[in-house]
C-alpha cells in the first residue's frame, strides 16, 4: 500500500505533523546525542516523509472513493 492509498494522510496537517515530528526527532539525533546510527535511520525516514508526503503525493489519488446514492429502500439508484 502506498502512502498516497492511505486515506489518513489525505489532509494536510496530518502530513506536516508526522513530518515535522520526524524532523524534530532528526534535530535531537544530530544536536544531542550524536549517535550516527540513529542520525542515518531519523534522517532516512525524513527524506522518506518529505518525498512521499509532500513531492510525491497526490491529494487527488487520496480522495474518499464515494458509495453511489442509495435511494429509500437501501438499493443505488440505476
Amino acid at each position: 500500500m502506498k502512502d498516497s492509498e492511505i486515506e489518513w494522510f489525505r489532509p494536510l496537517w496530518l502530513r506536516v505533523l508526522v513530518t515535522g515530528l520526524v524532523a524534530v526527532w532528526f534535530a535531537f539525533e544530530v544536536l544531542g546525542s550524536r549517535d550516527t546510527l540513529w542520525m542515518v535511520i531519523t534522517g532516512a525516514a525524513l527524506a522518506y516523509a518529505v518525498w512521499n508526503l509532500f513531492i510525491r503525493f497526490d491529494a487527488r489519488a487520496a480522495e474518499v472513493k464515494k458509495k453511489p446514492e442509495e435511494n429509500g429502500d437501501g438499493k443505488p439508484e440505476a
